[in-house]
């Protein structure tokens, strides 16, 4: 099924470099926004209307060879076998980001023992191939974030809103956090307790970055929920622990009843979505 999204009119590319907050060291990210007017709305995130971009960047957003792991996404947007071969399929796609997205349903969801490791290395490919930093000759560390295809995207409606693809939004929501995960030489070694940081951090604190993603994505509410309990760092170490069996078995034997309660918490307040959420949906950018 094709839900790529077509809008015409003219483009006009804005370039920004956005700081790293946080980071000892002077780093910097480096994003194009493109901005294209458009005739009618798009539907919310999930919506699944059909439409097609006018950015061909868009087009790197659905691979032919996913085709079908995202129809059975949309057949069935809660089923944990569905979601977990979604971020294994994207874990090297342009619109790696998902991956992340994806993963983080497939945990809420209650998830399956039989792709729990399989989702846990979506999750680590992810960080330690599209996120990376390098030190450059004047000091200043250069930090590459690459979870979907070219420069964000921004759609501007008749009502005069911008919206943007949720597989952009995801990584320039991201961007304002790696600060606390950066070392003090802009290294960040992408084991459990960074990559859980860094996952936890976007769910504590979304008004760091520019879109709608927490509101109109509906797995943020139940982080949220879960995050209030008490139970988000256990879930997300429970989650992307097993592709680094040392660290979450040492985790493990200090904070067992703290992964008994997470899973206890998602056992009874499983994350039902009413909708999928797909790489080409979008969601508001903030005015």
């Amino acid at each position: 099924m094709n839900h790529t999204r077509r809008f015409a009119g003219a483009l006009a590319v804005t370039v920004f470099v956005a700081p790293i907050l946080g980071c000892a060291s002077n780093s910097t990210i480096e994003a194009a926004a493109t901005t294209t007017p458009a005739q009618g709305a798009a539907p919310p995130a999930g919506a699944g209307e059909d439409a097609s971009p006018a950015s061909p960047d868009f087009d790197r957003l659905r691979p032919d060879d996913t085709e079908g792991v995202l129809a059975a996404l949309e057949a069935n947007p809660g089923d944990p076998a569905a979601l977990a071969s979604a971020a294994q399929a994207f874990s090297t796609a342009d619109a790696a980001g998902m991956a992340l997205l994806w993963s983080l349903m497939y945990g809420a969801s209650g998830g399956d023992s039989a792709s729990a490791g399989d989702t846990a290395r979506a999750i680590a490919t992810v960080f330690q191939t599209r996120i990376t930093m390098q030190v450059q000759e004047d000091g200043n560390t250069a930090v590459s974030i690459r979870l979907a295809p070219g420069a964000p995207t921004a759609v501007v409606q008749e009502d005069g809103r911008a919206v943007i693809p949720v597989a952009h939004a995801l990584e320039t929501e991201l961007v304002p956090i790696l600060g606390a995960v950066i070392g003090e030489k802009g290294d960040a070694p992408w084991s459990l307790v960074p990559i859980t940081a860094t996952l936890a951090a976007h769910v504590q604190y979304p008004t760091s970055g520019p879109t709608a993603l927490e509101d109109e994505v509906e797995v943020y509410g139940w982080l949220k929920r879960l995050e209030a309990a008490g139970h988000l760092e256990a879930f997300l170490v429970d989650l992307a622990g097993p592709a680094f069996p040392d660290e979450y078995s040492a985790y493990t034997e200090e904070n067992r009843k703290s992964l008994d309660d997470a899973r206890a918490y998602v056992r009874d307040n499983p994350f039902r979505p009413t909708r999928a959420v797909l790489p080409d949906d979008f969601v508001t950018l903030a005015q």
